[in-house]
């Protein structure tokens, strides 16, 4: 360009990770429920737990009493075409479940800093090898990942949990690709539609 003498690399970033393909959705009601778990409004028992989603999303929040996240998690990890799961566990760390390993997530706010460790089983995001000299700065971690199947995520999965969400949700789950938690309404106005996207 002339303004600058050179040429531009332009990277356009979407913090809603849209998505063309016709979305499919995580079934995860008919196999919770055959685990124990009660999809019920409003929560009253341990074994109960909400969703709510009001469009097509690449990802879900349940609500659950907080003592049951990892147990919930541990189940939600184990449903078809569910990738990973995210959890609040000690000191604030973020647990990471899927059916393959667990990881964690460890951001400090004050240092603008994320570190990431696969605490058993496989890295189911390919990140781990990032971390071998410690945390790293928020701005190089995004650098770093800029290019991975899975940009920024751990700092993306911290913000869902401290910065995105008006009522903080105990469990947040990723689908695989394809896949997504869907608003039944929207889905069927969006078939009659033929949109083939997730937002």
């Amino acid at each position: 360009l002339p303004i600058y003498n050179r040429s531009l690399e332009i990277i356009l970033v979407s913090d809603h990770g849209n998505g063309f393909f016709k979305p499919i959705d995580v079934p995860f009601e008919a196999y919770l429920a055959k685990k124990g778990w009660n999809l019920t409004h409003p929560i009253s028992k341990p074994s109960d737990y909400g969703f709510f989603v009001p469009e097509i999303l690449g990802f879900g929040c349940f609500y659950l009493f907080e003592d049951q996240a990892r147990n919930f998690s541990l189940a939600m990890a184990q449903v078809p075409h569910v990738h990973s799961v995210f959890y609040e566990g000690q000191n604030g760390l973020i647990r990471v479940v899927s059916r393959d390993g667990e990881a964690e997530i460890n951001v400090d706010e004050k240092n603008d800093s994320v570190f990431y460790k696969v605490i058993s089983g496989k890295d189911v995001f390919k990140q781990d090898e990032l971390f071998k000299n410690g945390p790293l700065r928020k701005d190089d971690y995004f650098l770093k990942t800029l290019y991975e199947t899975y940009p920024n995520f751990a700092w993306r999965v911290w913000e869902g949990f401290n910065k995105n969400s008006q009522i903080r949700p105990p469990v947040l789950v990723n689908p695989e690709y394809g896949y997504v938690f869907g608003n039944k309404a929207l889905r069927l106005l969006t078939d009659v539609m033929g949109f083939n996207s997730s937002h």
